[in-house]
């Protein structure tokens, strides 16, 4: 009688649970660092897909493709889509997530909805006030919305302007491909303001703007960058743009050695762990 009774009980015990994952949904949410960000500040944000269903996820987070997907709205009532809510070249483009798994990346939100003025690096979101959401659009046609997150964007005023200007100064000398003068205005940036509201994007384009030269001389110094700055945009937006460089002069046992030295010295940073994803996909 008894075992009777355990049998019926762990029958419904398993009912209830498969009615549980099958009424789940996959969870999304998202993260800012800040609610107030200044023009052309990076604009970090985190997004986390958890597969709370018992279906498997067959989902991309990718940069030009992907199924978790962004959606920015403005006080105007303009709407901006991007497929795909960060860069990350070390990835996979899809993925399979059973009941429990999780995706999680941090990026940066400006990358996606900057606008062009002059100049390759020349991506901001104008002054106003901003909307973002997460949605998973499966190829079932099913649909999934994270909660909204509301952030601002404000002029920049006092050492902040400065920073800003020197910043527009520094694009202009870009486009003017004066690398002198380029090279000039981010090292001074990157001394004086260490911890400022644009270290990321100084240091972002101070690197890419080395590597667009493609020249040897400054291998060595975005290296020292890596080492320097192992917590930083670097190691998501800059450092498999460098691997790629190696790879394209044939160089990969030095893309290699990079990446296994930059995991050994720092395990626990970003530079560290994405040095090891891109070290498990080469």
């Amino acid at each position: 009688m008894r075992s009777t009774f355990s049998i019926i009980l762990l029958a419904l015990t398993l009912v209830v649970v498969f009615q549980v994952r099958a009424l789940s949904r996959p969870q999304i949410k998202l993260q800012l660092d800040d609610s107030v960000y200044v023009l052309r500040e990076p604009i970090w944000i985190l997004a986390t897909l958890k597969n709370d269903s018992s279906v498997l996820l067959r989902c991309g987070m990718y940069r030009y493709e992907g199924d978790l997907r962004l959606k920015l709205t403005n006080t105007a009532g303009d709407t901006f889509s991007y497929s795909g809510v960060f860069v990350d070249a070390a990835r996979p483009r899809e993925q399979t997530l059973g009941f429990g798994d999780e995706l999680a990346k941090r990026g940066d939100l400006f990358d996606f909805y900057g606008v062009s003025d002059q100049g390759a690096f020349m991506k901001f979101l104008p002054p106003g006030d901003y909307t973002v959401r997460a949605y998973l659009h499966l190829k079932a046609g099913n649909l999934y919305w994270s909660d909204p997150v509301n952030f601002r964007v404000v002029e920049p005023i006092g050492v902040d302007r400065s920073q800003h200007d020197s910043l527009v100064e520094a694009r202009k000398a870009y486009g003017e491909r004066n690398w002198d003068k380029c090279d000039q205005i981010y090292d001074k940036l990157i001394d004086r303001f260490p911890d400022g509201r644009y270290s990321d994007l100084v240091l972002y384009e101070s690197a890419m703007t080395m590597l667009y030269r493609r020249e040897d001389v400054y291998e060595a110094k975005m290296i020292q960058l890596f080492h320097s700055y192992n917590e930083s945009i670097l190691a998501e937006e800059v450092l498999p743009n460098f691997v790629r460089h190696l790879l394209g002069r044939k160089r990969a046992d030095e893309a290699v050695r990079l990446l296994q030295t930059l995991e050994r010295v720092y395990p626990a940073s970003c530079i560290g762990r994405s040095s090891k994803e891109m070290l498990n996909l080469m």
